[in-house]
């Protein structure tokens, strides 16, 4: 079960703990497609709030390099991306899935960030109540 939805939460667990996070950086997006970026210490301490990276209409791009970026200007030892499927299908596309090999790759080759997940967030009653779907628990991606 999901913990409140309020920002108490400083530390990530589990997917649940981030998907809350990233239900209230993403609230105001529910009609765009936004990518956000949760940055942590080693030991999965939030360092800050998830926040946007970028936003479409219909779909996003954004560069690796502007992910990257944005974690060492945290000094962030780990990063949680995730984004909202404005459908409210969580399924992850193959594009969402090579986006995350690739992220995946970049931090597995820099050593000094660690890939933890992508998560697609959906309708709170998609992907069989649990409303989002964890590419690094549902998918076999490796690097």
């Amino acid at each position: 079960m999901l913990k409140e939805m309020h920002s108490n939460i400083d530390h990530i667990d589990s997917p649940n703990d981030a998907v809350v996070l990233f239900r209230e950086a993403i609230g105001f997006l529910e009609n765009n497609e936004g990518i956000y970026l949760l940055p942590l210490k080693e030991n999965g301490e939030i360092l800050e709030k998830p926040f946007l990276i970028a936003k479409g209409t219909t779909m996003v791009s954004v560069k690796l390099g502007d992910i990257l970026a944005e974690a060492y200007k945290l000094n962030a030892k780990a990063i949680l991306v995730a984004h909202n499927h404005p459908s409210g299908n969580p399924k992850p596309s193959s594009a969402d899935l090579e986006f995350t090999a690739a992220l995946k790759d970049i931090c597995k080759r820099l050593e000094n960030i660690q890939f933890v997940d992508h998560i697609i967030i959906g309708s709170p009653d998609s992907a069989g109540g649990l409303g989002y779907v964890s590419i690094e628990e549902s998918y076999d991606i490796s690097v």
